[in-house]
This record gives structure tokens, sequence and C-alpha cells, in this order.
């Protein structure tokens, strides 16, 4: 949608855009959609300053519903911090990313980053305390492993609800799918830690380059829908680190997702008119190789789930670690444990060794 493109590159340099007009009968579609995109402040800012024309009335929605997101953004950023203060007495090592770590830090406003829930990063071997914590404080958990240790290993996340409705995710990587099943999960913790302050709190969060690194992988390395807001983030926080380009090349490397950071940049020039300085601008030309493009087009093409096997068994190092995948592949597909079925020769376990 036209109006939400400009929303998003509202107030980018190099990204100056005649104002588009909004028509009252689509005030009520563009909100939906604007809600799904993380945008609803920032399409605020924009009619403020112009940048978006409508009439009062529409104006006045707009200004309404931008208020219920920023009372929400705030009742997140209270669970953060219980959560953050959980984890400290629990002696639990975490950083915070995404969401308000990168509102409160990146961008000129928070209400100008819309949040949906809470995103939490702890090692792999630290994921299944951190979540019996949360446990602890009524968090359920949405999805069960199909055996134990299985998220430890292979999932991007552990997602765990309260009793109203806000969702924490603990991740063990950043990367969705295969950038995240080839990825060195403990890179990360061998960056410095950063910081955030919310709520008059100072809260550990990833340093601008690992944060940087993050919003470009987010960008494009998820199943989930990628925001409009997500491509924002990519502009925002590239300002922070144009004269540390040398450490993101590094922390890319490191992380072998530096094909997802070339086309990051590339998508946000695209879809949102940035303009970025030369160095940042030369991200988009970085090396993608064959199986890494077919990667990333995956996570927009909605790949069968014999394809989505094919592509992440190719992520996997080591024949060993192959036939591990594939086991766990077929647990998730029959709710089984894997081993159980190894020892049975249950017809799944076949089924996954022939798998493409």
């Amino acid at each position: 949608m036209d109006v939400l493109r400009a929303v998003a590159g509202h107030g980018i340099d190099g990204a100056a855009r005649p104002p588009v007009a909004l028509r009252s009968e689509l005030v009520g579609p563009v909100l939906i959609e604007a809600r799904a995109q993380k945008l609803i402040g920032l399409l605020d800012q924009a009619v403020a300053d112009g940048a978006i024309v409508c009439d009062e009335e529409s104006a006045a929605r707009i200004g309404e519903r931008a208020v219920e997101v920023a009372a929400w953004s705030v009742q997140l950023e209270r669970h953060l911090l219980e959560v953050h203060d959980r984890f400290e007495i629990a002696e639990l090592p975490h950083r915070f990313v995404k969401g308000a770590t990168v509102a409160h830090r990146f961008y000129s406003h928070p209400g100008l980053r819309m949040s949906v829930d809470v995103d939490v990063l702890v090692t792999p071997g630290d994921l299944e305390r951190a979540v019996a914590v949360l446990a602890e404080s009524g968090h359920v958990r949405l999805q069960p492993d199909p055996y134990p240790g299985f998220s430890r290993r292979w999932a991007k996340s552990v997602s765990v609800r309260d009793a109203v409705g806000i969702e924490v995710d603990v991740h063990r990587v950043v990367p969705d799918g295969p950038f995240g099943l080839r990825a060195d999960p403990l890179v990360l913790w061998g960056t410095p830690a950063g910081t955030v302050v919310i709520g008059g709190r100072v809260v550990p969060a990833l340093d601008p380059v690992a944060a940087f690194v993050q919003a470009c992988v987010n960008a494009v390395a998820s199943y989930d829908m990628v925001s409009l807001a997500s491509l924002r983030d990519v502009v925002q926080v590239a300002r922070a680190v144009e004269d540390d380009l040398p450490a993101v090349r590094s922390l890319a490397d490191a992380m072998r997702v530096a094909a997802c950071l070339s086309e990051a940049v590339a998508k946000a020039r695209a879809e949102l008119g940035w303009d970025p300085a030369g160095p940042v601008a030369a991200i988009a030309g970085w090396p993608v190789t064959r199986l890494e493009r077919q990667w990333l087009d995956s996570y927009r093409s909605r790949p069968s789930d014999a394809r989505r096997t094919l592509l992440g068994v190719r992520a996997v190092a080591g024949l060993r670690g192959k036939a591990a995948y594939l086991a766990s592949v077929a647990a998730l597909s029959t709710g089984r444990p894997a081993r159980r079925r190894a020892r049975s020769g249950h017809p799944s376990r076949r089924a996954a060794r022939r798998t493409p």
C-alpha cells in the first residue's frame, strides 16, 4: 500500500516525497494494515507533519489508535523490566533485543516504533532455565518440545505468554530457518553488551553493531511476516554504525549472515527510498551465494515442509548433525520423540531418512 510505504519512509534522509492523500473511507483499512506493519506511531507522526494528508476526523481516529498502541507499549516495557528482575535474581545472563530496545535507542521518540511483545536473548544452555523462570511467574509455554532438548539445539526461540496475554519470546539465536541453523548462537555473546534505559532503569541489550546485524537479519530471515517497520529499523540503527562498518562486517561474517545484511540494505533502499551513506550502501553489494539466495527467497515464498526441510538440512554441519536434524523434523511432524521411533523403527523415522 503506497500510503504505508510513504509512512515507513517518512523522515528518512534523502527520502523526501510529496504529501500523500488518505481518503476517509480508506482510514479503517490503513489502520488495520498499519498495525500489522507496526507503523501506527509513524503514521500518526506523518499526519502531524503533513506527509499524509487527511481530514480532521480521520486524523483524530489515527491519533486515538496511536495512544492505544503507546499504552500497550508501556505495558510491554513494564513487563520487560519484570522479566529482567526475574532473570537477575536467577543470575541468568540475558540481553533484550528488538522492540523497545530499538525504539528507545535509535528512534527520535520511542512512540514511533511499535512493539507487540518482549524479546530476550539467552545462551542455548540457559534456554530451558529461562523458560522455567518465566513459568514460575505464571507464563505458559505456547508449544512444548517434542522431546527434551529440542529447542536448545534447533529452535530460534521459545514463546511464553502470561495471564493478560503478553508474550515473551526467549531467543536462542537471532535468525530463523537455514541461517539460524548455520549460525553459532554463542558468537553474539562474544560481543560487548550494550545497555538501554527503559522506565528509568538500565537493562542489558545488544551493542549498536550487534543491534544492526540483528535488525538486518530480522528484516529478511524470518518465516513470520516481515513488517515495513523491520526495514525502518535497519535504517535507524544504520545511523549508529556508519563509522564502525569493519566491526559490522566482522560480526556478520562470524555469524555467517553477511548475505542477510546485503539483502536487508537492498530491500530498505528499494522499499523506503533510503539513500544511505556510501559505506552503508556498499553493504547491498556484499556477495550472496546461490545457496544463500535460495535461503533468502524461501522466507517469502512459503515453502512446503519438505522444501523447508531440504533447505534446513543443507545448513546443518556434518552428517551426524544432518541426521539429528532430520530426526527432529520427524519428531515435530508426529509429536513423538525421535529416539523412541529410532528404537521402534517407526515409519516416520524411515520417511525422514528419505526426505530429499
